[in-house]
């Protein structure tokens, strides 16, 4: 008879665990779906990470800090990256973002001629518009590179850029960009009685 008990405590005690575990991994999305599925993502997402790190992608930006009292928000561009010298008052990373025009990855072009833009728009900076004017030409740039720079050429001349327009340009470079402008741009900041 003690036997007996055991053995149907047993049972009872099987079939419990039993619902327990079905219960608790009734949940899981993992367990739905066959495990060769679940390893090739998890694959595939250390390798995604390998990649972004082996590629030389730029990292990621600091958080934005609390604002100082009686001030707004400042947003700091991750440290090293082309932003980050654009942040730097007056000319003092023209220099940079030039270098970084003309000899980067597209990435970092691309980066580069948007941030010329910005301490630069309506300045006219003779520097700045024949580095931008360049890039716009040289078809040995990426479409999205000379879209950007033909952008950052029109805030740095001064003109507006209707968004129509810029969507235009952005999606089908070269159409839409007028080269005869870019052209006329640069003469007239870049001619030696002019800058």
């Amino acid at each position: 008879m003690p036997e007996l008990l055991l053995y149907v405590g047993l049972v009872v005690a099987l079939i419990l665990f039993g619902v327990y575990l079905a219960v608790v991994l009734r949940d899981d999305p993992d367990l739905e779906r066959p495990p060769e599925a679940v390893r090739d993502e998890l694959a595939r997402r250390r390798t995604g990470a390998v990649r972004r790190r082996l590629s030389g992608a730029p990292p990621k930006a600091e958080p934005v800090r609390p604002a100082p009292a009686g001030g707004r928000p400042r947003i700091r561009p991750a440290a090293g990256t082309v932003s980050s010298v654009s942040a730097a008052a007056g000319g003092a990373g023209r220099d940079e973002l030039l270098v970084a025009l003309e000899d980067g990855p597209d990435y970092r072009r691309r980066s580069a001629a948007r941030a010329l833009s910005i301490p630069f728009a309506g300045t006219r900076d003779a520097r700045v518009v024949a580095a931008l004017a360049g890039a716009v030409r040289d078809e040995e740039f990426g479409y999205t590179v000379r879209a950007e720079a033909y952008c950052s050429l029109r805030a740095v001349m001064g003109q507006h850029l209707e968004w129509k327009d810029e969507v235009e340009v952005r999606r089908g470079f070269p159409d839409g960009a007028d080269f005869d402008w870019v052209d006329a741009a640069e003469r007239d900041c870049c001619a030696p009685s002019g800058g």
